[in-house]
């Protein structure tokens, strides 16, 4: 009876791990998620507004970290209009470029 009473707490406990993992990985590989659109470019290239907006791909961001992409690329003086909005995980930058 020690044995199969042995055998089920190990099964439980197994049971338990594997769960435990199945949740963290879940939880990882999706709130990592945020896509970056960037459009309205014609001259300037994408990698380029990453640099000077300081932008960090996470999960989240506030409005002072929007802001503070929004300040960033206003003050290379190479945009005329920069709107920036975070909604459903996509991070959207859309620049007008001074002629």
């Amino acid at each position: 009876m020690g044995k199969k009473h042995n055998k089920e707490n190990f099964n439980k406990m197994k049971k338990k791990i594997i769960t435990t993992f199945l949740l963290i990985f879940f939880f990882f590989s999706h709130s990592y998620s945020t896509e970056l659109k960037i459009s309205g470019t014609k001259r300037i290239d994408i990698e380029t507004i990453k640099v000077y907006g300081d932008i960090k791909i996470q999960p989240s961001y506030t409005n002072e970290e929007l802001n503070q992409i929004l300040k960033n690329l206003y003050e290379t003086n190479f945009f005329e209009d920069v709107k920036v909005s975070f909604k459903n995980n996509i991070l959207s930058i859309e620049v007008k470029e001074y002629p």
